[in-house]
């Protein structure tokens, strides 16, 4: 059997494969467990509560289980989060092979070949393979980077809403962040400021934003608008690296924010576009500790998505208050 776990800034998700049947047996979601912005003991219980659901409903002991991947935000940032995100893994469940969640997603996306992934969910972030392994771009953080993540869609909402509190522009902003943060506008930025309200928390106002795009909100629509300018600018350069070839592949929780953004980056894109969800990450965990026993496809991948959908639509108040969806999506 093979655990895998995908983990963080606002969710963790941990899945129980058999390979002898080549089925998902067991999900667990939980909470955030981005060990760089948010205290080590939270990170810990999350993601041994994602473990322990997982392996409760699969029907096995995690001690049982002789591959365990951990595909965690943190890994990779230096030295010291490496380090400390393997000791939390350990902590939990001994030995088990721990990496970031971009290399994760990466094998979901695109498996071996050659070719980019760019993933953006609460912040963004992406990967490069030419040749070699994959290499990592972005990911600079949400105080200066992070493009088109919900972090950045929610600052771009939160300065609209600066701008009618202001009285330079109707922007149909104002009373929709004061409301979603319950306080006066200054005491919201303020707040935010002083990082009293959790990233994951600001983030979360990015289906705020979505819901009134498809509203018909030119403000709001002006968000995706730069958002999808940016994938598809990122995607050309990146495709020059390859020389056209290879496969690009778009994923995280901001691709459910509607049909019309998926076809805005595919209509803006010099480069076929492939877009899954930022739940499904765990999939690539799976894959990588798969692939040192058998090979690995699109058409297992394939299956393994439909048969988490499949057990998530079973979890409906996980999924909403984790994954922030009211249904899971079908494809």
């Amino acid at each position: 059997m093979i655990l895998g776990v995908d983990g963080g800034s606002t969710k963790t998700l941990a899945i129980v494969f058999d390979e002898i049947s080549e089925s998902i047996i067991g999900v667990g979601v939980s909470g955030p467990s981005n060990f760089t912005n948010a205290p080590r003991e939270t990170s810990t219980a999350n993601i041994s509560d994602a473990v322990k659901k997982a392996c409760s409903e699969a029907g096995v002991d995690v001690r049982s289980i002789d591959t365990k991947v951990f595909g965690l935000a943190g890994i990779g940032d230096s030295k010291e989060a490496t380090e400390l995100g393997k000791d939390i893994v350990r902590s939990i469940v001994g030995d088990a092979q721990v990496v970031s969640d971009g290399l994760g997603a990466y094998k979901f996306a695109n498996l071996n070949e050659d070719g980019v992934i760019f993933a953006p969910g609460t912040g963004s972030v992406g990967f490069i393979k030419n040749g070699g392994d994959p290499q990592r771009f972005g990911g600079w953080g949400w105080f200066i980077g992070d493009e088109a993540s919900a972090s950045w869609m929610a600052k771009q909402a939160i300065l609209l809403a600066e701008r009618e509190y202001d009285g330079i522009a109707d922007t149909g902003f104002k009373e929709m962040v004061t409301r979603y943060f319950g306080m006066d506008l200054y005491e919201a930025v303020y707040a935010i400021s002083k990082e009293r309200i959790a990233k994951r928390v600001v983030a979360a106002l990015a289906p705020h934003v979505s819901a009134i795009a498809r509203a018909g909100n030119v403000y709001a629509m002006s968000i995706f608008e730069e958002s999808s300018s940016y994938i598809a600018e990122l995607l050309k350069a990146k495709s020059r690296i390859l020389g056209g070839s290879g496969r690009y592949s778009v994923l995280g929780g901001t691709m459910l924010s509607g049909d019309f953004y998926r076809q805005m980056i595919r209509r803006k894109s010099s480069v076929d576009v492939s877009i899954y969800y930022g739940y499904q990450v765990a999939i690539g965990d799976v894959l990588i500790g798969l692939e040192r026993k058998n090979s690995i496809d699109r058409y297992l991948r394939d299956r393994m998505i439909g048969q988490l959908n499949s057990s998530l639509k079973n979890k409906q108040e996980d999924i909403k208050k984790f994954l922030f969806l009211d249904s899971v999506p079908e494809s």
